[in-house]
């Protein structure tokens, strides 16, 4: 359809004047209706030729993509709508239009658990009840991974609406390794998804240190009655560069890693890099080694046990122990 603002807005005004059956339109009534229009509108003064209001209706007549297929006739040098029911605001889409909507639709699923769900859902309902009208049946082409049954997806509004505010939060929390819940008070700076949980990162009342708490083990978020303090210290492009997922030591500095990838698992670690920094060091027939530089933490390991025996752990040598400890557990575990 045509997107010039000024051309769009003289086809909604002649579509409203042909779907006026009380009243004949001349090719004059709709220049002079159309140019008043623009005047009101947008204080245009020159008024339209009667060589556009032509090219208007001529475009207005074309199909679709260039036009709306509008069934306009001309009798006796009056113009109507052949069909009195037509409008160009209930053009029926074409296949490809409710194919593209149907796929914006399940892009945008995926977004149902950020904060702003409740409007997306919203959206999403729409372009299918515009889809379903149709009556187009086709198979999904995009498949997004998500899981609505994930725990604390509730609290991410609420945290955002604190951060946002500058507000601080208290935020009852129940983690894995205590039988019993504990109040933290906590001054919120951002969240961050990983692995399928929602993290938030602030800095804890007392003692005064950055934490990140998960979405899943909290029980209650609330505002506390607390002066906030702003945040100068978190710069979330600047801080998970020095890692791989969400924990940050900062009493550790970032290390040189190497490891030695199978020829089987090599491609795939190139073509989706375990972390930004990461370089190819050698490459043969036997595999493949490539370094990365971050601060070892819980998911790294975590990334390199998931290779199983595609990878070994060539530096540090503190980092090739611990793993091979880890591995050494799990095979005793099948003994």
């Amino acid at each position: 359809m045509p997107l010039n603002k000024n051309a769009s807005f003289r086809y909604r005004v002649i579509n409203n004047c042909l779907r006026n059956q009380f009243r004949q339109w001349t090719l004059d009534d709709l220049i002079s209706e159309v140019s008043e229009q623009m005047y009101e509108q947008f204080g245009n003064t020159t008024g339209v030729s009667k060589r556009t209001i032509q090219s208007d209706l001529n475009i207005m007549r074309s199909d679709p993509p260039r036009g709306f297929a509008a069934p306009i006739v001309c009798s006796e040098g009056c113009y109507y709508y052949d069909n009195p029911d037509y409008s160009i605001d209930n053009n029926p889409l074409n296949d490809t239009d409710l194919r593209n909507l149907k796929d914006a639709a399940d892009i945008l699923r995926q977004f149902k658990g950020l904060p702003y769900h409740i409007e997306i859902s919203q959206i999403i309902s729409k372009i299918e009840s515009t889809v379903d009208k149709q009556k187009i049946i086709d198979v999904p082409l995009i498949h997004f991974e998500y899981n609505d049954m994930l725990k604390g997806q509730e609290f991410l509004q609420p945290l955002l609406k604190l951060i946002q505010v500058k507000n601080t939060a208290v935020i009852v929390y129940q983690p894995f390794t205590t039988g019993e819940p504990m109040s933290i008070m906590v001054h919120p700076y951002f969240l961050k998804e990983y692995n399928n949980r929602w993290y938030v990162f602030g800095l804890e009342h007392d003692p005064r240190r950055l934490i990140n708490l998960a979405l899943d083990r909290m029980i209650s978020v609330n505002k506390a009655d607390v002066a906030y303090i702003p945040n100068h210290i978190i710069y979330p492009g600047q801080y998970f560069n020095d890692i791989i997922g969400v924990t940050y030591y900062a009493d550790r500095k970032k290390e040189k890693i190497v490891l030695r990838f199978s020829p089987d698992r090599a491609p795939y670690v190139k073509t989706k890099p375990m972390h930004s920094s990461q370089q190819i060091v050698a490459e043969d027939k036997d595999g493949t080694t490539i370094s990365i530089e971050v601060i070892p933490n819980k998911e790294l390991i975590r990334d390199i046990l998931s290779f199983g025996c595609d990878v070994k752990v060539l530096e540090p040598l503190t980092l090739s122990g611990l793993v091979r400890g880890i591995l050494k557990k799990a095979v005793e575990a099948y003994t």
